[in-house]
């Protein structure tokens, strides 16, 4: 199951390049991240730990009003066509919400939904997505045990 919605999360357009980069160097300190990388594309870093800089805290705490969270990644790119896993599926539900920039997902039905700061995107186990950069960002993808029983 997919669902997409248009700018649900206005908080989620509130985080700033300040926040994820102070994200990033915590992590860095941690060794706390992973990225995508190869040497002909931009990689792309994923940043695992629970300290959550305020913008990104209050955009995890909004989106919290209407979802359980077990974890929040936020996966920053800085230039276009930046590594991604390629098609993949997850063995947990996905709430994908854009937080800097613009990323597509591309799915095996043919669907394509492009995600922009405050979109949301709920993408079930199993469902197989393939990410595409488009600009630098800072995307917030969240796990989550819930079902949607609304339109996200």
């Amino acid at each position: 199951m997919v669902i997409f919605s248009k700018n649900k999360y206005q908080l989620a357009k509130q985080i700033t390049w300040d926040d994820v980069i102070k994200k990033m160097e915590n992590e860095f300190e941690l060794e706390t991240c992973t990225s995508q990388f190869n040497s002909t594309n931009a990689p792309t870093i994923i940043l695992h730990n629970g300290n959550l800089p305020i913008s990104i805290f209050n955009a995890v705490k909004e989106i919290e009003k209407d979802w359980v969270t077990s974890s929040c990644h936020v996966y920053t790119s800085f230039a276009k066509s930046a590594n991604t896993f390629g098609r993949h599926n997850d063995n947990v539900n996905v709430l994908i919400v854009g937080a800097i920039g613009k990323v597509s997902y591309k799915f095996d039905d043919g669907s394509e939904y492009f995600v922009e700061p405050g979109d949301t995107l709920y993408i079930s186990a199993g469902e197989y997505h393939d990410p595409v950069v488009h600009s630098a960002r800072a995307t917030l993808s969240i796990s989550t045990p819930q079902l949607p029983a609304f339109q996200v």
